[in-house]
């Protein structure tokens, strides 16, 4: 259904319109000003119900989608596109342009170019994975579609008919092979971590963030594991911590980044929460426009080049990988471990498929 209204948008943003709900050049778009939100608006509701009903009858077919859509009769389509065109230039209207206006648009491009590209999915379901982690992937078309304002905090989450990346079981993993010649995965060290102690404006170690921890906010005290398991348990909780909050001090980022009743975060991201989430939602919305502003550069610097972003999970970044691109290895580290809180340890993995990742050095 999603793509068959995006074929009929991509129709109606020809007929001499100056707004649009997804992104259009030299239209303003509107999802961006409302945050995926779209006003109610009863007009539009029955029209989008009709469309609904020339969706379900173009299904029942085996007519091409966009010779289906030239049969929709002109009237309805022309009417259609002034209430949207309306309803868009409303949303415009009342609300403030974001601040991150330009992130959101080169995302949403970044996201749809994704949507494209068809995953290497192996057919040897039977031989390898038990019925009930089949079931996910015979629900699903091999292609990851994202939804840029899926979660309050902006990390993205995946529309009903995407596959599954985000919630695949790492059992299943093996199933996905790249296009190309390896997948190559960027993950930070304690991400979420290092942006509060970015926050509290420390410098970044450049060694394993739990064994620095050990040293500096334990005292030596604690091994590796346990150090580990103290801090995230301190991190998502109200529990109070001397030691930890030397370095990592939750109420100094408080009165910050909140004030009545709203987190504005590193990147001006505005969200409305109470006081107990907000540390959070400034820590983990923080840490996800870093990550994905890493990725957008990433995806620009593969222009032309036969690599690609393959997709996203949370803060670990996978690339299809050519072998012929191996010079722009070390150019790619650098774009994603330099961010703007700082240089952060970067974990790199290779592997013929998604399940057997090799940690390189």
């Amino acid at each position: 259904m999603s793509d068959f209204l995006k074929a009929v948008n991509n129709k109606i943003r020809d007929m001499g319109h100056s707004y649009s709900w997804a992104y259009t050049p030299n239209m303003e778009c509107a999802k961006y000003y409302s945050f995926g939100k779209m006003p109610n608006n009863e007009k539009l509701e029955q029209l989008n119900k009709k469309l609904k009903a020339f969706f379900r009858a173009y299904s029942t077919t085996n007519v091409e989608q966009s010779d289906f859509i030239g049969f929709i009769p002109k009237g309805f389509l022309e009417k259609y596109a002034k209430v949207y065109s309306q309803a868009c230039e409303d949303i415009v209207k009342n609300n403030q342009k974001p601040s991150n206006y330009e992130f959101l648009k080169e995302l949403d491009l970044l996201i749809a170019k994704i949507s494209k590209q068809q995953l290497n999915v192996a057919e040897e379901y039977d031989l390898k994975v038990n019925i009930n982690k089949q079931k996910c992937f015979r629900k699903s078309d091999p292609f990851i579609r994202y939804n840029l304002f899926g979660s309050v905090t902006g990390r993205l989450t995946t529309e009903k008919n995407s596959f599954p990346i985000l919630t695949m079981s790492k059992d299943c993993r093996f199933l996905l092979s790249p296009t190309n010649d390896l997948f190559v995965e960027l993950d930070y060290n304690a991400c979420e971590l290092r942006v509060l102690l970015a926050l509290n404006d420390h410098e970044q170690p450049d060694m394993d963030l739990h064994d620095w921890n050990c040293e500096h906010v334990f005292e030596n005290k604690l091994d590796r594991k346990q150090a580990k398991q103290k801090i995230f348990s301190w991190l998502y909780d109200t529990k109070i911590n001397h030691l930890a909050e030397k370095y990592y001090d939750k109420n100094k980022v408080k009165e910050k980044f909140y004030k009545n009743g709203k987190i504005t975060n590193y990147y001006d991201r505005q969200i409305d929460c109470d006081e107990q989430h907000s540390v959070n939602y400034i820590v983990q919305s923080t840490a996800s426009d870093m990550f994905l502003r890493r990725v957008i550069e990433i995806d620009k610097l593969l222009k032309e080049r036969k690599s690609k972003v393959a997709f996203m999970i949370h803060d670990s970044l996978i690339l299809d990988f050519a072998k012929e691109d191996r010079d722009l290895m070390e150019q790619i580290e650098k774009v994603f471990s330099e961010t703007e809180l700082g240089t952060f340890k970067t974990n790199i993995s290779i592997g013929k498929n998604f399940g057997n990742l090799r940690k390189i050095k």
